[in-house]
C-alpha cells in the first residue's frame, strides 16, 4: 500500500493487507444484545478510530480505510445497530455515497445523518480573525434544507434512514433572533419539509430551550434530541420542558463530559481505546430515560462519543449491560 496519506473519503484502491475486519463478539455480549428490547438502537457518533480494535476492529486501521471499509465491519457488531454521520461531511450530502454506506450493512441498520451545517448558522463567525461575521442568507432556508439534506437522506438510504438531525450550533442570538423568533423560524422550517423522514433538533444553546420551542416540535411532529453536553441543561431539565416521552421517538446524543472542554478532553481521552472518566450521572440519567421509552414501546435512537468517556464502543457496552439486566 502507498505510504502517502489518503483523504478521509478518498476512493483509491487498498490492498487485502488493509481490509478491516470485525472482532468476532463473545457470548457475553451476545447475550447482552440478544436481552435488550428491539426498539433500542445504540450506536457511536462515527466509525473511523483506528484505536477500537479489540471492540470493533481485529486490528486497528488507519482512519482513511476506516472511513471506506469500516461501516459494514462496524455494523456487524451486535451492539451497534446505528451510526451518525456528519452533516459536515461531503457524503451526508451525496446520495450516492449514503448509498454504498447503506448497501455496507443490515437491513435493520439505521443512520441517523446531520444536516448541513451551513444551513443552521444564523450568521457566520469570524473565522481566522479574517473578515467580519457575516449574516447566512441559507439560514433555515426549506429549499436549501431539501436539497442538500433531506432528498439524499430520502434518496440515499431509503429505510435505513433512520433520523435526520439539525443541529443548531452555539452562536450569537442575535443571529437567531429572540427566544420567541427562533421558535417562530424553526416552525417555519419545519412545516415546509417533506413528511417522511423522522426529523429532531439538538440545541448547543441552553437559552434556546423553552417550552414555545417544545411546542413547534410537537406541532410539526419533530423530536428532540436529548444532548448530554457542557453547553446544556442536565436530562432532567429537558425532558422537563420538551416532554421526550410524548414523540414517536426518543432521540439522545451523549457527546461529552460535562467536566471538561472539548481540547482538554481530546488530549486526556486519547487515543480512545479505553474508559477514561465514568460518567455515572450521565448513565443513570440514560438508563432512566431509555426505561421509560422501553416501557412506552418506543423507538430510541442513542449516539455516543469518544468525548463523553474516552471510547464510545466502551461505553456503549456497559450502558447495555446496565439496560439489559
Amino acid at each position: 500500500m502507498t505510504k502517502r496519506q489518503l483523504r478521509l473519503f478518498e476512493t483509491a484502491p487498498v490492498t487485502m493487507a488493509a481490509r478491516v475486519r470485525a472482532v468476532v463478539p463473545d457470548d457475553a455480549l451476545i447475550a447482552t444484545a440478544q436481552r435488550l428490547p428491539p426498539t433500542l438502537r445504540l450506536g457511536a457518533t462515527g466509525w473511523t478510530t483506528p484505536r477500537w480494535d479489540g471492540w470493533v476492529w481485529e486490528q486497528a486501521r488507519s482512519s482513511g480505510v476506516l472511513a471506506r471499509e469500516g461501516i459494514g465491519p462496524y455494523a456487524k457488531h451486535p451492539l451497534l445497530r446505528t451510526v451518525f454521520v456528519d452533516g459536515a461531511l461531503g457524503l451526508a450530502r451525496d446520495s450516492d455515497a449514503l448509498a454504498r454506506l447503506a448497501s455496507a450493512t443490515p437491513e435493520t441498520f439505521r443512520f441517523v445523518v446531520g444536516a448541513d451545517p451551513a444551513l443552521l448558522w444564523g450568521r457566520f463567525p469570524n473565522r481566522g480573525g479574517e473578515g467580519a461575521p457575516a449574516d447566512n442568507p441559507l439560514f433555515f432556508d426549506p429549499a436549501a434544507m431539501v436539497q442538500r439534506c433531506v432528498a439524499p437522506f430520502i434518496d440515499g438510504l431509503g429505510e435505513r434512514g433512520g433520523v435526520l438531525l439539525l443541529r443548531v450550533p452555539s452562536q450569537d442570538a442575535r443571529a437567531l433572533g429572540s427566544r420567541r423568533t427562533f421558535p417562530q423560524r424553526l416552525h417555519r422550517l419545519l412545516r415546509a419539509l417533506p413528511a417522511g423522514p423522522r426529523y429532531a433538533v439538538e440545541l448547543r444553546d441552553h437559552k434556546l430551550l423553552s417550552t414555545e420551542y417544545a411546542d413547534v416540535l410537537a406541532d410539526c411532529n419533530a423530536i428532540h434530541c436529548m444532548s448530554l453536553h457542557p453547553s446544556m441543561p442536565s436530562l432532567e431539565k429537558q425532558a422537563e420542558v420538551t416532554r421526550p416521552l410524548e414523540a414517536n421517538t426518543v432521540v439522545a446524543v451523549w457527546s461529552m463530559c460535562l467536566h471538561f472542554d472539548y481540547r482538554v478532553a481530546r488530549g486526556n481521552y486519547a487515543p480512545y481505546n479505553a474508559i477514561v472518566d465514568r460518567d455515572t450521572g450521565a448513565r443513570a440519567a440514560l438508563v432512566s430515560l431509555l426505561r421509560q421509552a422501553n416501557e412506552l414501546r418506543k423507538d430510541a435512537f442513542v449516539l455516543v462519543d469518544n468525548m463523553a468517556e474516552g471510547c464510545a464502543p466502551a461505553s456503549i457496552a456497559e450502558l447495555a449491560e446496565t439496560l439489559a439486566n
